[in-house]
């Protein structure tokens, strides 16, 4: 199974720096598509728990709230309230590869967090730390910036109130040590550059208790009596699907919407919270909560477990969890049921199938936050989000308002109380969804189109669907110089090494691709949206961020390091072959090898200056051959990476000065 490796603090506060410097983009997400605030004096902000948050939208518990990276990403596209990457006593999870499927209406078979619960600490700690740099840096607005984010645990009591699990609340929610140590981690440069960054010490007031995977239903409200008690947070009670009862889902899944392929699994109905527990539920949640000074409220809503009738996913894999066009209909189902029968006293929150075009419409429901997830697997990913904005903008423009809580009444046709509206608002929307032919089977049966051809190591039709996809930003471009290069093969003949001549080697286009292994986890979701076969992650340079990674995958890759004298190294394997490449900048030479032959090559000319053996036994490597085609593929990569800005180059960048330098030996 793919391993994430998260990156160095300094690592990723020098590539914010640089790349912003250079292009005004930060972790790939360009310039304008970072949000800088509301325009026109719209106020998009809103009231969780008491507390104010510049926007009401954010990232679900999922594949774009994990690394610090992509919550910083997630940010930066207006995020405000960003729930995090669900985290249980138990992790170290083997999760089936690839692991989302989002071609139409979405389907996973991950579910927590992917690190250990020490790494998911430091990523938190860091996201958080990420973000008010990145405010800082942007200079953002008073009324962009505040922000919130919530915590999600699963998915039992003993887990829950472990001390491995209660000491990692602890210390997220007191965050000033892990912080220091974030900022003390910083070398001196980058201290002077943001030490002075005001971060708050309390990263989270909110804790939302997962209720998927097999969370007994009569152990939810104990959880959430310890979480109150404990924690002394605000609690939210993530309510699934299963809620609205199996003959009310298959009815709107299969009958009303027209997903004849889904089959229910009936299982999963019989083991979840059914509704009357969950309204009683809550009342006595809600005194306990009262008593301590807390809110309780509940989210709508997990994803739903179905069978799985794909091949995506592999034979082996029984069931897969639905999200997307067909889960927004279920959730505002759900959440309609409950704050009707419960009087809309509750705070509610929402995630399923949340987009540009209907989060104004849950918006004006009460709901907040808004999360998404499976609209951000799609091109655009991160980018998506400030679109969310600019849609409520334009709406509360159409309806003469400035501010959310207006919008909501607007919404309403004038209601006055602000509860009362958003509940009459939220009856309509369940009406509305569930005519409205977007969410149906026929409006998202289509699958991305493929044009036929293959991917290689290098180029491809460069549509960078593959960058902006990737939840944690694995897969970058690279810019290097096309053009056909003489390529012969080095053999072995009478124990001598000769120079024969083999086909040229060509590079098409400048702009490349390349994955970063530590970001990737194998999800897939590039190669869903790729209009070439292969896969990108599987078949675009693969880089790791370490020699014991790279040794230990199977897989073609690349490592790159820098040995004592300040010469570039990098390691392949390129079809199984294992290969070398030493840059020497100050004597103008490359030596180039694998395990039998090694040569010397001019950067200037490109040519063999000297090559011999890499091994006494002569006769051992009678015949064999090394191309050089190969060499070729190694320096362009190790120029083009190293002259960027990507992960694999954050180590090596020297300042956050705008102009780009080259930090191997050009071409003469």
């Amino acid at each position: 199974m793919a391993t994430i490796v998260p990156h160095r603090f300094e690592d990723l506060v020098r590539r914010m720096l640089v790349e912003h410097a250079r292009t005004g983009a930060i972790y790939d997400l360009e310039a304008r598509e970072i949000w800088r605030g509301p325009t026109d004096g719209f106020d998009l902000s809103v009231d969780n728990h008491g507390a104010r948050a510049s926007t009401g939208v954010g990232p679900a518990a999922g594949p774009h709230a994990q690394l610090a990276q992509n919550i910083a990403l997630a940010w930066l596209g207006g995020a405000r309230i960003l729930e995090l990457k669900t985290i249980q006593v138990l992790d170290r999870l083997e999760i089936p590869r690839p692991c989302i499927d989002a071609q139409n209406v979405g389907f996973n078979v991950e579910w927590s967090q992917e690190l250990t619960l020490d790494e998911s600490l430091v990523e938190y700690a860091a996201g958080w730390a990420l973000i008010h740099i990145a405010a800082d840096l942007l200079a953002m607005p008073a009324a962009a910036r505040t922000t919130q984010l919530e915590v999600s645990v699963g998915y039992s009591l003993d887990g829950i109130r472990s001390d491995a699990v209660r000491t990692w609340l602890h210390r997220l929610r007191h965050a000033r040590p892990l912080l220091e140590a974030a900022f003390a981690s910083l070398p001196a440069d980058l201290r002077a550059r943001v030490g002075h960054v005001a971060v708050p010490d309390e990263p989270y007031d909110c804790i939302t208790l997962s209720t998927f995977h097999g969370c007994a239903p009569d152990e939810i409200e104990r959880i959430a009596m310890h979480l109150l008690a404990e924690h002394d947070c605000h609690v939210v009670v993530k309510m699934n699907p299963t809620i609205l009862g199996k003959e009310r889902v298959g009815e709107l899944l299969r009958g009303t919407l027209g997903y004849d392929d889904l089959r229910i699994h009936a299982p999963a109905f019989d083991g979840d919270l059914r509704f009357d527990e969950a309204v009683s539920m809550m009342d006595r949640l809600s005194a306990e909560a009262t008593k301590r000074g807390r809110r309780i409220g509940a989210k709508f809503t997990n994803t739903l477990v179905v069978e799985n009738h794909k091949t995506f996913f592999g034979a082996d894999q029984k069931q897969m969890y639905l999200s997307g066009a067909p889960l927004h209909v279920l959730a505002v189902h759900a959440a309609a049921r409950f704050a009707e029968a419960t009087g809309g006293k509750y705070p509610l929150s929402f995630s399923g199938g949340i987009d540009r075009a209907n989060f104004p419409d849950t918006l004006a429901c009460g709901f907040v936050p808004v999360t998404t997830c499976t609209d951000l697997l799609r091109p655009g990913g991160y980018g998506r989000l400030p679109k969310y904005l600019q849609e409520l903008e334009e709406r509360m423009k159409a309806a003469n308002v400035r501010d959310v809580a207006s919008f909501v009444r607007a919404t309403a046709g004038g209601i006055e109380d602000e509860k009362a509206a958003a509940l009459a608002n939220l009856s309509a929307y369940a009406a509305k969804v569930t005519a409205d032919p977007r969410y149906a089977a026929p409006k998202n049966n289509k699958i991305p189109r493929r044009i036929g051809s293959h991917l290689t190591l290098f180029d491809c039709i460069a549509c960078d669907k593959c960058v902006a996809v990737c939840p944690n930003d694995a897969n970058f471009a690279v810019e290097i110089d096309e053009g056909t290069f003489d390529a012969p093969e080095l053999a072995v003949r009478a124990g001598h090494v000769v120079v024969e001549a083999a086909p040229a080697f060509a590079v098409k286009r400048k702009r490349q691709f390349a994955n970063y292994a530590d970001f990737c986890n194998d999800c897939g979701n590039c190669d869903v949206f790729c209009p070439e076969e292969g896969g990108p992650y599987k078949v675009k340079p693969r880089f790791f961020g370490a020699r014991a990674t790279f040794d230990a995958d199977p897989h073609d890759g690349f490592f790159v390091e820098q040995d004592p004298r300040g010469r570039f190294v990098m390691t392949a394997r390129m079809s199984g072959a294992r290969t070398k490449l030493v840059v020497d900048r100050e004597a103008s030479r490359a030596t180039f090898s694998d395990d039998a032959i090694f040569c010397e090559i001019d950067l200037a000319t490109h040519a063999v200056v000297h090559a011999g053996c890499a091994t006494q036994a002569i006769h051992s490597t009678e015949g064999h051959r090394l191309a050089l085609w190969r060499y070729h593929a190694m320096r362009l990569l190790l120029r083009g990476v190293l002259a960027g800005v990507n992960p694999v180059s954050a180590r090596w960048l020297e300042s956050a000065d705008a102009a780009p330098r080259r930090l191997v030996v050009t071409d003469a």
